[in-house]
């Protein structure tokens, strides 16, 4: 068993560069991964499959070990304009790491074809369960996809999710999940829930947020204005965020929740793990291409796990469905 978390990495990393070069040898293979994501129960997970699979001694793939978003976009940009062909960018690590390397993938569209491999705290935006699955889909023959996003336009900058964007309680959570992750064990996201639950209306004024915008056959979609515990927007629907929890279990894209007391979010937050949260009264689900959103104050926002805070500034904020954001390699049979 490697010794080191990074060690690990890399070796999933070799295994991973021997099976691409099989199928795309003209194109340069990029990984890049982040040195702080996952759980230490992650590591020990990633150590286990290292030693299980990765038994050869070949030469290891450079790694681009990136901290942040705009370190990972500045070092894939260069080498995307100097390749012939489009690169293989492999992600290894969580939603966050993948996040970062599939904006250069909005920013430079065909110029390459992207793989996640989900080795981090959260993993739901990699298109798979696990890492063993993620890896035993390699021994068969892959394809470029082009898969949506939901565009974030602030009125001072833009992101992009490719599986979730939040406002408001699970927001929160998020960003108290970012401080924590690395000095608590195991699921440390459902460990924060009930933190953020019984300190989110004390940390945060609520007031009244104004919905609408289009429906997918451009119909206008008007929810109304008044105080939201919670809205949740994904590049399509059947989507989970924080480890699987099932926020859109259905077609639907969009989860709005209004604004309720400590007893209801704390009924609602044992609901959300299983999708039950859309039979309620206080949940609506809609399907949507684009999402306007007004508010006057402060609102944590979070996109595929990244903390962001909105200030009074930013708004109004527009959320839009992009269907063609970037290109993944998935198994011939999915694409």
């Amino acid at each position: 068993m490697a010794k080191h978390y990074q060690d690990a990495v890399a070796c999933v990393a070799r295994w991973v560069d021997e099976r691409l070069a099989r199928q795309f040898p003209d194109h340069d293979r990029i990984f890049v991964a982040n040195p702080t994501a996952g759980t230490r129960h992650r590591h020990r997970t990633i150590q286990r499959i290292a030693a299980a699979r990765c038994t050869g001694s070949g030469e290891l793939p450079e790694i681009w070990w990136t901290h942040s978003g705009e370190e990972a976009r500045s070092l894939l940009a260069a080498r995307m304009d100097a390749a012939t062909a489009p690169p293989v960018v492999v992600s290894l690590g969580g939603d966050g790491t993948h996040n970062h390397v599939l904006q250069a993938g909005v920013e430079h569209r065909d110029r390459a074809l992207f793989l996640r491999l989900p080795m981090g705290s959260g993993n739901d935006a990699a298109g798979v369960a696990s890492l063993d699955e993620a890896l035993d889909r390699l021994e068969g023959v892959l394809s470029p996809q082009w898969i949506p996003a939901v565009a974030i336009r602030a009125a001072r900058s833009t992101h992009y999710a490719f599986n979730i964007v939040s406002l408001g309680l699970d927001a929160y959570v998020t960003i108290l999940h970012d401080r924590w992750r690395r000095l608590l064990p195991g699921n440390t996201y459902r460990l924060l829930v009930d933190l953020a639950v019984l300190g989110y209306d004390r940390a945060l004024s609520v007031g009244p947020m104004a919905l609408s915008g289009t429906r997918f056959d451009g119909r206008r979609l008007d929810i109304g204005e008044e105080a939201r515990s919670l809205v949740a927007m994904g590049a399509g629907g059947h989507r989970t965020y924080g480890d699987h929890m099932r926020v859109l279990p259905g077609d639907e894209n969009l989860c709005v929740i209004r604004q309720v007391g400590l007893w209801d979010k704390i009924r609602m937050k044992r609901l959300f793990y299983d999708g039950r949260h859309v039979d309620e009264s206080i949940t609506a689900m809609f399907g949507c291409r684009t999402l306007d959103v007004g508010y006057d104050g402060r609102m944590p926002l979070q996109y595929d796990g990244e903390p962001l805070w909105l200030e009074q500034g930013d708004f109004p904020v527009r959320l839009e469905v992009v269907d063609r954001a970037a290109r993944v390699l998935e198994p011939d049979r999915l694409a």
